[in-house]
């Protein structure tokens, strides 16, 4: 959900109404599933989950409708985050499944960040030697 909130925040950084346009709404949406996120923090999963369930699922369907209801441009901003949310839709939706699950995954892509940092830099090294930064003396 994190990416698809993104995908919305740019729409709107580049949209000429900054305070009630269509970027906003969709933003509104998922405002309201992070406040349901928020209230159900300490719950456990069970009851999480029935929460989701009870609160989150029909504004998900309303977001969905909205969605499916918007003609706009499928190559400007907006366009792009509405298709890309769309596309998402049934991973989007993985989270009501299980209390355990997270609505978005930022946490864990925030954990594997130094594994695929140090994936991508040790890739060329030959040797533990060749990790080791080397100096150059210039005469």
């Amino acid at each position: 959900m994190a990416h698809a909130r993104r995908k919305f925040t740019d729409a709107q950084k580049i949209s000429p109404s900054k305070k009630a346009g269509k970027p906003e709404k969709a933003l509104s949406y998922i405002a309201k599933l992070y406040g349901i996120e928020k209230r159900a923090k300490y719950l456990t999963a069970q009851a999480r989950q029935q929460q989701r369930k009870q609160q989150a699922e029909p504004i998900l369907n309303e977001f969905y409708n909205w969605l499916n209801s918007q003609h706009i441009l499928p190559k400007g901003a907006l366009g792009k985050a509405i298709s890309y949310t769309l596309n998402q839709w049934p991973k989007l939706l993985t989270y009501l499944e299980d209390g355990d699950i997270s609505i978005d995954n930022n946490v864990t892509e925030r954990d594997i960040r130094p594994f695929t940092t140090g994936r991508k830099n040790w890739m060329f090294s030959t040797s533990v030697g060749g990790l080791k930064p080397v100096r150059i003396y210039t005469a």
